[in-house]
């Protein structure tokens, strides 16, 4: 028993200490590649349509705040110490995390959810004034403006990602693509934000200026651009209709488009690509409809001209990160055998 004991603990260490040195290597591999995450001020000023309206501008994170306290007495009271708020000037520029938060030392830490810059400006200027009993002036400006993704799929170019800003338009995002395809509405998208559908007459834009129909972009934004109904014979003379008419994409091996056979479902697609990776989740596979509808749980689906197959992150992955399902054994494993070593003890 004792012999047993020891040949699994033997081989329970081993497993351990090969998963260690994978997430090690996994770790150092790239980090002679790390990027910042927030762009550098040595960057170019991004063009402007005209000026930010700091009432409609919300913060988020990646931007940063120019902060300038200054003092308006110069002398110190009798028994008054030297401290932050005694400098004629103190400036900070900071960025607000990827939590939402903005922290200025000797001053606060300020949320800045929801909030918009005008918002933010007050509340600084605010507990500036509260912290100091001196005389202070404290101005506040957007030094730069930050970047995030969204997702833009359906009869463009290269659907995808692409990177936009909060002053960025829908129109921005279609040319980030490329463009929309041949066989694809230059009329009419559709935005997605936070669960709600909104059509979009870009015609209206184009022709009248209505910027109503080309909106700014937001974080966890989504584009859709649908493909027009064109005859049967056209879809069989043109290339370019079949090479985009179904893309897959997401946790897949080997993202791309297909030509639209008749009777294949979406399984059959993610089997073309190779099948999805070991953190993708095939239940849960997700298609796009050319008319901004979308179907759930639809691996056994049959496809339809012009769907997007998505195939999303899976559940273990989202709760547990990169662990193999070895890992996840042998550290049950090992709790098992720690419990009964104690037992044995006893």
């Amino acid at each position: 028993m004792k012999i047993t004991f020891k040949f699994i603990s033997s081989i329970i260490l081993l497993c351990l200490i090969s998963a260690q040195t994978d997430e090690f290597e996994s770790l150092t591999k790239g980090a002679g590649s790390y990027q910042p995450v927030y762009q550098d001020l040595s960057n170019p000023p991004i063009p402007l349509e005209s000026e930010i309206d700091p009432n409609e501008y919300y913060l988020g994170p990646g931007d940063q705040l120019h902060i300038v306290v200054t003092s308006l007495e110069n002398k110190l009271l009798p028994g008054q110490e030297y401290d932050l708020f005694n400098a004629e000037t103190v400036e900070y520029y900071e960025y607000i995390s990827p939590a939402g938060e903005l922290s200025l030392p000797s001053i606060g830490q300020f949320s800045t959810k929801g909030k918009t810059y005008q918002q933010i400006k007050e509340e600084i200027k605010s507990a500036a004034s509260k912290k100091s009993y001196k005389k202070i002036q404290t101005t506040v400006r957007l030094s730069s403006i930050r970047s995030f993704k969204i997702q833009v799929i359906g009869a463009v170019e290269y659907p995808g990602y692409v990177e936009m800003t909060p002053i960025s338009r829908v129109k921005d995002a279609i040319k980030a693509t490329k463009g929309v395809q041949k066989y694809g509405s230059s009329d009419v998208a559709f935005l997605e934000r936070n669960g709600i559908k909104q059509k979009l007459t870009l015609k209206e834009f184009l022709i009248n200026g209505d910027l109503t129909q080309n909106p700014t972009l937001m974080e966890g934004d989504k584009i859709i651009i649908p493909f027009v109904e064109i005859m049967q014979k056209d879809k069989e003379n043109f290339t370019e209709y079949k090479t985009h008419q179904i893309i897959v994409h997401g946790f897949v091996r080997r993202p791309r488009g297909f030509s639209y056979v008749p009777g294949y479902r979406a399984s059959d697609y993610i089997a073309m690509v190779g099948g999805a990776l070991n953190i993708g989740s095939y239940s849960n596979t997700i298609i796009y409809r050319a008319d901004g509808s979308e179907l759930n749980n639809a691996f056994d689906e049959f496809v339809e001209p012009g769907d997007v197959i998505f195939v999303p992150e899976s559940l273990r992955s989202r709760m547990f990160g990169n662990i193999s399902i070895l890992q996840t054994a042998t550290a049950i494993a090992t709790l098992y055998l720690t419990y009964k070593a104690a037992i044995i003890g006893q």
